[in-house]
């Protein structure tokens, strides 16, 4: 059974482009182009009243120009999907208005505002990112989409998404926030979200030095109210939110699939599956990689495709602000169809990680049928906790399958969870595949734990594997490093076998207490870009090995790992036999 120690309450998630320099980069007022969840916090910036139920029957209720309609049920214009897959807007009901907010978009379960390019409502602030001080100014969130003659057919998308104050990207925001809410209510009798869930679109930030705005280029869920990157941003909510973005050319609440995806969040991930844990293994994240998968799996077996942004996060061009760019270009929309398994496309980052579980998850439903497979995922995802990994996750989901239906539906869950590595998944990625994706491997700082059970000692998300070759006298493994190399002081352990290495608390942090053949220090390679492990002596033998690296130094990212033939072993790193 493993140890497992409770980290952080509420883990920080972010989707990037997945690039190194995003790795490097730090905080920017823009992530990479993606899907973020990242922890945050927002005041009551509305009139939001807490009316469960709410039917969507005939009401009064302000138009645009102030005056009282008696409206039939309120019907808008929406994508069904996306832009580029249903591009011809279709006509909905906006289910469960409430008839006492005036026309505003708020209801029993979402309360949409527009965050609007006005320097004089919006919040000022100064900030001091690297020294460097910036005078910046926040959109300003407010209720644009109003009906007209009783309905918002009115509301239509505009002629390019780069406009950022359009209000049927509130109208698209509401209605779909809708449509999941009654997938997880009605369907599965869920109700965690029964409340109006703030929503904020077209956020952007006004960038004194430049004269400019700068576009948000994302998506996030907000549990506690403001979100940081690098720069603390409060809208000025009490509690959960969800907040999107735009580009020059793609508005994220233009894309169901990412409104669904951070709904989902706000369903069953504010409450399980958002902490990072210890284990003999080392650092775990895996907790938040099960959070995004859920989410991209979810979005996904309501549309009814595999794919989840197909049009948000495919060919999305690159940020930049007062004319630097800040975030990379090109087609980040994931696939659940494509297998993927563990340990072999593990990268230590969340949302790449999460396609491995979704996958197993897609797999599960093509083999059950949609009805079948939403069942038994969500009757085993409302048991887990904070912490729940990949192992735990697979085998309460067949643990479910094999007490809610037939033995040969069970044993086709068995399969697709066995075949993808995640019945017993041991974190050890093989050197060749290190930043295989494009996706650097983070180390955090020494201390990340601060007074935690490993003091001064931060290991790794994941281990190294390598194989020795017969005849090897002594073998190099060097890393590839990135951002924060300048002060690195890592060790690692290494244990023969290819399984991974066993770490204990002990008193002085993991690796007093290992299973490992030794403890060696990294040294600096022939540039300050590498890091090398050396390994010689009579206890090298041919066959896969694992090291676990654990860092005292500064955090530093690996782009990319090798095993080099060494001409001389030091005696430094001479391996001695147990």
């Amino acid at each position: 059974m493993m140890r497992r120690y409770s980290l952080i309450a509420g883990l920080a998630l972010s989707l990037s482009a997945c690039s190194e320099d995003a790795a490097e980069a730090g905080g920017t007022f823009a992530s990479d182009t993606g899907i973020s969840d990242v922890n945050a916090t927002v005041d009551a910036a509305s009139d939001v009243i807490d009316t469960p139920d709410l039917a969507s029957t005939n009401f009064e209720t302000q138009d645009a120009d102030g005056g009282l309609d008696t409206m039939g049920p309120p019907l808008a214009l929406v994508f069904e999907e996306n832009p580029i897959d249903s591009p011809t807007p279709v006509e909905v009901v906006l289910e469960d208005l409430n008839p006492q907010q005036k026309g505003r978009l708020t209801g029993g379960y979402a309360n949409v505002q527009n965050c609007v390019a006005d320097k004089d409502a919006g919040k000022a602030m100064s900030v001091d990112p690297g020294g460097f001080k910036l005078d910046l100014t926040l959109c300003a969130p407010k209720y644009t989409a109003l009906p007209k003659d009783g309905a918002y057919t009115h509301i239509t998308p505009p002629e390019s998404p780069s406009i950022d104050s359009d209000a049927f990207a509130e109208v698209m925001m509401y209605h779909h926030i809708q449509r999941i809410h009654g997938f997880f209510k009605d369907g599965f009798g869920l109700t965690d979200l029964d409340y109006p869930l703030d929503a904020l679109v077209n956020v952007q930030v006004y960038v004194a030095l430049c004269d400019s705005w700068a576009a948000f280029g994302n998506a996030l869920f907000t549990p506690e109210g403001s979100f940081n990157f690098g720069i603390d941003f409060d809208f000025g909510f009490e509690g959960a939110a969800i907040i999107f973005g735009q580009t020059a050319d793609k508005d994220f609440a233009y894309e169901a699939d990412v409104i669904a995806h951070e709904y989902t969040h706000a369903m069953i991930g504010a409450t399980r599956l958002n902490a990072i844990t210890v284990d003999e293994q080392g650092l775990s994240n895996l907790a938040g990689a099960l959070n995004e998968g859920y989410a991209d799996y979810f979005a996904c077996t309501t549309a009814g495709d595999s794919v989840i942004g197909n049009y948000a996060l495919n060919a999305v061009a690159g940020l930049t602000v007062c004319g630097v760019p800040i975030s990379t270009s090109g087609n980040l929309a994931r696939d659940l169809a494509t297998f993927r398994s563990c340990p072999a496309d593990l990268t230590a980052e969340v949302h790449a990680d999460g396609e491995i579980f979704a996958s197993a998850l897609w797999a599960v439903r093509d083999a059950l049928g949609a009805d079948k497979a939403d069942a038994v995922i969500l009757g085993a995802l409302v048991g887990f906790t904070q912490s729940t990994g990949f192992t735990e996750a697979a085998q309460a989901t067949l643990a479910e399958a094999k007490s809610t239906l037939t033995q040969d539906e069970a044993a086709q869950v068995e399969k697709a969870f066995g075949d993808r590595g995640l019945l017993a998944c041991e974190r050890v990625i093989a050197a060749d595949r290190v930043g295989l994706r494009g996706i650097p491997l983070t180390f955090e700082a020494g201390g990340a734990l601060g007074d935690g059970p490993l003091g001064p000692v931060t290991p790794g998300y994941v281990q190294v594997g390598f194989t020795v070759p017969e005849g090897a006298g002594s073998v190099d493994l060097v890393l590839d490093i990135g951002g924060g190399s300048g002060d690195v002081d890592a060790d690692a352990v290494v244990k023969a076998g290819g399984s991974a290495v066993a770490l204990g608390p002990g008193a002085g942090g993991p690796g007093t207490v290992h299973d490992g053949v030794a403890r060696i220090a990294l040294r600096k390679g022939a540039s300050n870009k590498e890091l090398v492990l050396t390994l010689s002596g009579a206890c090298l033998s041919a066959g896969p090995w694992a090291a676990a690296i654990l860092n005292e130094g500064g955090g530093f990212s690996v782009r990319a790992a090798r095993l080099e033939l060494s001409p001389d072993g030091g005696d430094a790193n001479t391996l001695s036999c147990p």
